[in-house]
């Protein structure tokens, strides 16, 4: 009732002493899990599931504890030099996860502007992308770093419109 209500610290008290007086109910496991995982408590949940893992043999608790992993992205493409520009793609390995990631070195961060959607477009002389998934129920992958050089040399392009040749500069830096 307490968990239903989101008395979720009342909940919490609950379950831990129903575990306490009676370790083996699967129940009140996955119940405390379940009250850890709608308060954003990831690493509490994990940490109680590889617990009850450990202690009691049951399919429903592995089950809760095989949702608390997020596998890397797959990469379509691997570390290394490449002679011309190419389109990175990246696949969650989950259904439902989705892909978060940066070209810029930096740790991608979990926001709409950072989810991959379709496609990277490999074209600076050299490029390091990050990148992660981030499970249905919010676990993080590990980070995975792959470092691109592109051996294409730059071409020089001329734009005589001088209002898109000043757009595209501030967008490029120069």
């Amino acid at each position: 009732a307490y968990a239903g209500a989101t008395y979720f610290e009342k909940a919490e008290e609950s379950y831990q002493k129903l575990i306490d007086l009676e370790g083996s109910n699967i129940n009140a496991w996955i119940n405390l899990a379940e009250t850890y995982l709608r308060q954003g408590k990831l690493n509490e949940a994990k940490g109680l599931l590889e617990t009850a893992v450990t202690n009691l043999s049951d399919p429903q608790l592995n089950n809760m504890l095989s949702q608390t992993e997020a596998i890397p992205p797959v990469f379509s493409h691997v570390s290394g030099s490449y002679a011309d520009y190419f389109l990175l793609e990246l696949e969650s390995a989950i259904p439902g996860s989705t892909v978060y990631f940066s070209t810029d070195g930096s740790e991608p961060e979990i926001s709409a502007a950072n989810a991959y959607l379709d496609g990277i477009v490999i074209s600076r002389p050299q490029t390091q992308v990050k990148a992660k998934t981030v499970n249905q129920l919010g676990f993080e992958s590990e980070t995975v770093v792959l470092n691109f050089v592109i051996e294409r040399a730059p071409e020089l392009v001329r734009i005589d419109d001088y209002q898109l040749r000043n757009i595209l500069m501030q967008q490029v830096g120069a």
